[in-house]
C-alpha cells in the first residue's frame, strides 16, 4: 500500500481534498459540513477557530469552523477556506481570494 504522508499542508490542499470527497460522498460530505454541535464559550472564544453564537449563550462548531481554525483568520474574522453554495446546493469547496 503506498503510503501518503505530509509534512504540512495549505488550504489549497484542503481544498483539493474536500472537492474529492464532494465527488466521491456528497450526502456525507453535506451532512458534516452543515452539522453543528454545541461547544462551550471557551472554545468559541479561541481565536481562529470559528463558532456560531447565539443570544442565549449557547455556541455551536461544525467542520468548516474547525478547519478554517488551523490557518488562521483574516483582519474581519473569516477564514481561508469557503463552502460555495448556489440555490441551496453545496457545489464546491473554495480558498478565499486575499484581497490587495
Amino acid at each position: 500500500m503506498k503510503k501518503y504522508y505530509k509534512e504540512s499542508i495549505t488550504a489549497k490542499d484542503v481544498v483539493k481534498l474536500l472537492n474529492q470527497m464532494l465527488k466521491i460522498d456528497r450526502q456525507c460530505v453535506e451532512k458534516l459540513i452543515e452539522n453543528r454541535v454545541p461547544c462551550t464559550r471557551k472554545l468559541a472564544m479561541h481565536p481562529t477557530i470559528q463558532v456560531i453564537g447565539k443570544g442565549d449563550g449557547t455556541y455551536r462548531i461544525g467542520m468548516m469552523g474547525i478547519i478554517n481554525g488551523m490557518f488562521g483568520i483574516d483582519d474581519n474574522g473569516m477564514g481561508q477556506i469557503v463552502a460555495y453554495y448556489k440555490s441551496g446546493i453545496l457545489i464546491n469547496f473554495r480558498t478565499v481570494k486575499k484581497k490587495g
